[in-house]
């Protein structure tokens, strides 16, 4: 019990630490920019219903 609420959790954080590492540092962003790219894309993606979607495709 609590396993879905630590995952997200865990995952939430990680997503702060590495927004916290792109905003904040100029030189890793300028080595990881084409990552950064397509992390935003990803990011910024809307997944709401996407599983329900896929099956009843």
């Amino acid at each position: 019990s609590g396993e879905l609420e630590s995952t997200f959790m865990h995952s939430s954080i990680r997503e702060a630490n590495l927004q916290a590492l792109l905003l904040d540092d100029s030189e890793v962003r300028s080595q990881v920019s084409n990552l950064v790219e397509v992390y935003e894309s990803i990011r910024a993606e809307d997944v709401c219903g996407t599983c329900l979607a896929h099956m009843v495709d």
